[in-house]
């Protein structure tokens, strides 16, 4: 249940039943009679444009209603075994055609396009026109791109049977009271783990993070990096292997995924291979305690600063991130390649290409061009770019670890959410493609010649050098690391 109609959602609906299921409803008559009306009538011409806009309104409020982002609704649309409905007020339609089928924007070009032939429209008007199916276009597409929508827009999401990594992927942003219910909300399309462990709201969540990590391992290998961040120094009774599965965490963990860092995709076959030696076999011993991470080594790394939770501290700490690098690498050719290393990490970690990197980026590592003594807040104002998606940017890094890796004879930038000390060691865990950090534990005592290590966190690193670092990878053997 979406909650009341709208008059925009109500035409939304008659808009699907007429294009994409070609239906005659009540709803559908009214664009069969626009279609006919628009090839001969001008003021037919402008209703559609109004009508369009008013209808991209409708699929917005659609697709941002709160039960899209309730923990406990997302298995309500994957469960049923028929194609789901969804109501809203007195309307009913399919779910997956309102969410799914919407992107396709060929549908909406043919009232626009008729517009710049229409001489019985006075040119302001006709301007405006255009200018209001603009912004009506560009809020939809901003609003698919949001993750918590696009999640349950992509094609097959009603489909198919998923790997359950995938549904620990999918929810990262949804909301629930009690954070047991971020696992238990998935049991229905998890039937294995209820069965493994039944619900027990009576138990810690700390045992249920543990059981489910745990049980994770076994189905995704080391893969299970990738579901959530490690929940580190927020739950020292746990081995640092365990996951934070609470909403909270769950932006860097998005990045982390999409950002492979060895050239070629390695993915994992799902499940316990016979291939695998013991050495490269993701195992839990020790009653819980121990885990068995096959990885090679990657890097050394340096910390460099934790970004502020304050906007413009963040900027500030740029600025002196740039400064940092000039000083440092006096070469022009290497200082300019680790200036777009910090740009393509920045970028990294927001899930934008370098090429799409804010303008206000850039007008900081200008300021940090000029010479310290004669700055001034005058010509700082004059040079800095202060946007929006700039300050939205140094919010969302706020309290995250930049820190520089050593490999390969040459530095590289990361991310990480875990607190990164210098001489921590960065590695791959086996067929991962990405970076996880580690730390020797010297509090335990070593078992034989082996050291104990604990989980840093994940990192996200820049990918200037992917093909040098991938090589150089393939001839650093895995090994196996005792993780508490």
């Amino acid at each position: 249940m979406l909650g009341d109609a709208t008059p925009e959602i109500e035409l939304a609906v008659g808009w699907a039943e007429r294009y994409v299921e070609k239906e005659f409803t009540k709803r559908a008559l009214y664009w069969w009679w626009l279609d006919l009306a628009s090839k001969y009538s001008h003021k037919a011409r402008v209703k559609m444009i109004y009508a369009d806009c008013n209808t991209l309104q409708g699929m917005i409020q659609i697709m941002t209603r709160p039960y899209w982002f309730r923990m406990w609704t997302y298995q309500e649309y994957l469960l049923p075994k028929s194609q789901p409905h969804t109501v809203c007020g007195n309307l009913s339609f399919k779910t997956s055609i309102m969410l799914a089928e919407l992107g396709k924007d060929w549908k909406w070009t043919r009232g626009v396009d008729r517009l710049p032939r229409d001489n019985n429209i006075p040119a302001d008007e006709l301007e405006s026109l255009e200018g209001l199916w603009r912004k009506a276009r560009e809020e939809f597409r901003e609003t698919c791109n949001y993750y918590g929508v696009s999640s349950i827009r992509e094609p097959g999401v009603f489909e198919g049977r998923r790997n359950p990594g995938h549904h620990f992927m999918r929810t990262k942003h949804r909301k629930c009271q009690n954070p047991r219910d971020r696992i238990y909300g998935l049991y229905g399309v998890m039937p294995d783990l209820q069965k493994a462990f039944p619900p027990d709201y009576q138990k810690p969540f700390e045992q249920i993070a543990l059981e489910t990590t745990i049980w994770m391992i076994e189905q995704e290998g080391t893969e299970f990096l990738m579901l959530a961040p490690i929940a580190g120094p927020n739950a020292r009774e746990l081995p640092s292997w365990v996951q934070d599965y609470r909403p909270g965490p769950a932006r860097f963990i998005a990045s982390y995924r999409y950002f492979p860092l060895t050239e070629a995709p390695r993915y994992i076959i799902h499940g316990p291979s016979e291939d695998e030696s013991e050495q490269t076999r993701t195992k839990v011993s020790d009653n819980g305690s121990i885990l068995h991470l096959p990885a090679q080594r990657f890097g050394q790394c340096y910390a460099v600063l934790q970004f502020s939770t304050n906007p413009r501290t963040v900027r500030n700490q740029l600025i002196g991130v740039f400064r940092m690098i000039k000083k440092r690498w006096s070469d022009h050719h290497d200082r300019r390649n680790m200036q777009k290393h910090l740009l393509g990490i920045w970028g990294a970690f927001h899930n934008i290409s370098q090429d799409h990197i804010d303008d206000g980026i850039h007008s900081l590592l200008e300021i940090a061009e000029l010479d310290p003594a004669v700055v001034t807040e005058g010509n700082m104002g004059e040079r800095e770019v202060d946007t929006e998606p700039l300050i939205e940017q140094c919010q969302n890094i706020g309290g995250h670890r930049l820190f520089l890796a050593y490999v390969s004879f040459r530095y590289i930038f990361g991310v990480s959410p875990g607190a990164v000390e210098d001489d921590d060691i960065l590695t791959i865990p086996h067929l991962l493609n990405s970076a996880v950090i580690l730390r020797i534990d010297d509090t335990v005592a070593n078992k034989g010649d082996k050291p104990y290590y604990k989980i840093v966190g994940q990192a996200i690193m820049s990918t200037s050098y992917f093909r040098t670092i991938s090589g150089n990878l393939e001839q650093n053997p895995v090994e196996e690391f005792l993780v508490i």
